[in-house]
């Protein structure tokens, strides 16, 4: 089984700060003629191809938003630091889920005060159990705390899982794995991008393999403090 650590990408790496910039301003700037496009849109008469253009223009803003939340992560690490009963911080995020009627579960417990950035962690977690819903139409968030105060997070699905020969470009801003796992939900490309360059700012390792009897497995791994 291969496992591929976020040390092994470029991950933000890959955008210089300045170009981090200009994608949030050009992403921003074009959010207001897509909003005029879509008012004109509204206004023409029922056909199809005015079905195929409202969808077109949904997808470009959808699109868009992607491209500011990746820009916006860049700032995870201006959150500040604060201490959370981690159990019940994933407890609450499940619930949200399964309050949604969505099959989500939750397994484990760390016993851990986790000193981290909430927002962020809830960032990266949510991205990757939205992923696991979108593929497998159901995640287990697995966690598992040592002795030393180190902790494991595990989100597993049993969808199509990734390709071994794309398991070290799945973490690249904008890249699409050419497979099942996208061509039956679409996607931009940057969510496992997001979830990386946050996870930087949590100060935690982000890996992900393929499961044994199918399926993925991502793991988010905060060391023992020192």
């Amino acid at each position: 089984m291969q496992q591929l650590m976020v040390s092994d990408v470029g991950g933000c790496k890959n955008l210089p700060a300045v170009d981090l910039l200009m994608l949030a301003a050009i992403s921003h700037d074009l959010q207001t003629p897509i909003a005029r496009m879509k008012l004109r849109v509204e206004q023409m008469d029922a056909s199809l191809e005015r079905d195929r253009l409202w969808g077109d223009l949904e997808e470009m803003q959808h699109m868009i938003r992607a491209g500011l939340a990746y820009a916006r992560s860049m700032e995870g690490a201006k959150e500040s630091l604060c201490k959370v009963d981690l159990d019940a911080f994933l407890n609450s995020l499940v619930c949200d889920y399964q309050d949604s009627g969505q099959a989500v579960s939750l397994g484990g417990r760390s016993g851990v005060l986790l000193e981290t950035r909430p927002h962020a962690l809830r960032r990266v977690l949510t991205n990757l159990i939205d992923n696991a819903l979108k593929f497998a139409g159901s995640a287990r968030l697995e966690v598992q705390g040592d002795a030393l105060g180190g902790v494991r997070l595990q989100v597993l699905d049993e969808g199509p899982g990734i390709a071994e020969a794309e398991l070290a470009k799945v973490f690249k801003p904008f890249y699409r794995v050419e497979s099942a796992r996208i061509h039956s939900a679409g996607g931009t490309g940057l969510g496992l991008a997001i979830a990386q360059q946050l996870s930087q700012a949590l100060r935690a390792r982000l890996s992900l393999c393929n499961r044994e009897g199918g399926g993925l497995c991502v793991q988010l791994e905060f060391c023992a403090p020192s």
